[in-house]
């Protein structure tokens, strides 16, 4: 017994055939959702090289990283903040100290105490269709299949010698939705 995970979900399909003289048709659309949820794993967790986990009580391979809040805006708000790296300039994205050593915050940005379950790295809703036509023992089928796979791009910086960053007028939504990880090799989520 290495562990138990329980997966719960839903499926709909809709379709519809005819046929018109010599030629049969069907067309169809389906659409789905689930969710596996690790129940137990004795105690153990895993650390996956590609910034998931598996743990128990987060849905299967699950994204875990630094929890954000932002962008910094001003050199007076990185003084006053928890920082993950000693080089951390205005337009850095701003990390929340989530817990030290005794589970409240400590002023610090570390790996242990800081990164969270981030949500899902799962396809949700996944989708798809299909048309087939038929006319005189010839037939074509088309397949369709879609997902909506939640995408997170990384951008790699560097040093803080990059000089391009979302400070002050120049801070949009939209932008900071583009701006992922400065850290590289951890998944970090994305400001909303």
């Amino acid at each position: 017994y290495v562990g138990k995970m329980h997966t719960r979900g839903w499926e709909v399909k809709l379709g519809w055939s005819d046929r018109i003289g010599d030629v049969n048709y069907a067309v169809s659309f389906n659409i789905s959702d689930y969710k596996s949820i690790i129940d137990n794993l004795n105690g153990k967790q895993q650390f996956n090289s590609d910034g998931t986990i598996i743990t128990e009580g987060a849905e299967y391979n699950s994204w875990y990283g630094y929890k954000t809040a932002g962008l910094f805006q001003t050199a007076e708000e990185v003084s006053e903040s928890a920082l993950l790296s000693a080089s951390t300039k205005p337009g850095d994205v701003k990390y929340v100290d989530v817990g030290g050593p005794d589970g409240t915050p400590d002023g610090i940005i570390n790996e242990t105490y800081d990164r969270v379950v981030l949500g899902s790295s799962l396809p949700h809703y996944l989708y798809g269709g299909s048309i087939s036509l038929g006319w005189k023992g010839l037939s074509f089928s088309l397949l369709l299949v879609k997902t909506d796979l939640h995408v997170f791009t990384r951008i790699t910086v560097g040093d803080s010698s990059r000089p391009h960053r979302w400070v002050g007028s120049s801070l949009t939504r939209s932008s900071c939705k583009r701006y992922y990880l400065r850290y590289v090799g951890k998944v970090c989520a994305q400001w909303r």
